[in-house]
């Protein structure tokens, strides 16, 4: 806080040193409507969410996907259009599950179409 000192002839500015230089702190209320509280964020999550520690499995883009396979990441895209492999189409993106892959080679080498 800054006073003119008006005793002197080119009033010079002196700072008051008898007043502490302190952070505002908030007030109570303040502080409770900033944090959201559990109700508050019940309205947005579902119920059956919240208690429960979900864990989904990573989806695998194609190239990545198709590098466990041994084939060309094109090729896989062809065989999940036909249904052949397990795969989930997120607007024009394909996307693969791992496990899904493997029970699918899995399958494959059990069916009885492979030679011995």
């Amino acid at each position: 806080m800054f006073t003119l000192n008006e005793g002197s002839q080119n009033s010079s500015v002196s700072i008051l040193r008898d007043t502490p230089i302190t952070s505002p702190t908030p007030r109570p209320t303040e502080v409770s409507s900033s944090v959201a509280t559990t109700s508050e964020r019940s309205r947005h999550v579902p119920a059956y969410v919240m208690g429960s520690s979900i864990q989904f499995e990573p989806l695998l883009k194609p190239a990545h996907a198709a590098l466990l396979l041994g084939i060309h990441a094109k090729s896989l895209v062809k065989m999940a259009r036909c249904q052949e492999v397990p795969g989930l189409r997120l607007g024009k993106h394909w996307r693969f599950r791992a496990s899904d892959l493997n029970t699918y080679v899995t399958n494959k080498l059990n069916s009885a179409c492979q030679p011995a």
